[in-house]
């Protein structure tokens, strides 16, 4: 709870336990103060108010705290989806460069077909980006910034761009390289941000 608004409970606390004192103990006849002229109804309506007012605010900012934390878990949750979908795309573009394992996958692609019909294909370029939908939910749900969701679809565009292109020019190591380089670098640094805001 906020300090000023600790301050002021506790300076209406005080007051209160000071009128009730000075009713109590009915001071104001020993210091000889003519008492009736105070108008207890006037005074009591007063603190009821105040109190309800007190109330108000507490609860106001209990509610508004529970907030923060829901969002700041939603947040997290997003952001912990996103570093692992990157890493397994790290994963797979470091399985993909064994020379033997990439062979094996180039035999079990029919160059007759297009290769969105290739079921190994679109496992290799779908399989890390299993929790898209859980993420477009967060962006419709305006959880997740513009910038986060563009950086996630600008490397989702470029890992598939990059596993095509590794399968159609797999002997094109100098074309392939590049573009490998560039799609690690995408995803290391939206890795490095994700994970300083965790």
């Amino acid at each position: 709870m906020n300090i000023k608004i600790k301050k002021h409970i506790s300076i209406l606390i005080i007051c209160i336990i000071g009128y009730l004192t000075l009713d109590y103990l009915n001071i104001p006849t020993l210091l000889n103060l003519r008492i009736y002229n105070i108008n207890n109804d006037f005074l009591s309506i007063f603190i009821n108010s105040i109190i309800v007012i007190f109330l108000y605010i507490i609860t106001y900012l209990t509610i508004d705290k529970k907030s923060i934390e829901k969002s700041k878990n939603i947040e997290d949750i997003y952001k912990q989806i996103l570093i692992n979908m990157y890493n397994d795309c790290i994963e797979t573009i470091n399985l993909c460069c064994d020379d033997y394992i990439l062979k094996k996958i180039v035999e079990k692609v029919d160059g007759n077909t297009p290769m969105i019909e290739n079921k190994l294909v679109n496992n290799l370029i779908k399989t890390p980006f299993e929790s898209k939908q859980i993420i477009l939910d967060f962006a419709k749900n305006g959880d997740i910034s513009v910038n986060t969701l563009q950086n996630f679809l600008v490397i989702e565009t470029d890992y598939r761009k990059y596993i095509n292109m590794l399968i159609l020019c797999y002997d094109r190591k100098d074309y392939i390289e590049p573009l490998k380089i560039d799609l690690l670098k995408k995803i290391n640094t939206e890795v490095g941000v994700l994970k300083k805001q965790l």
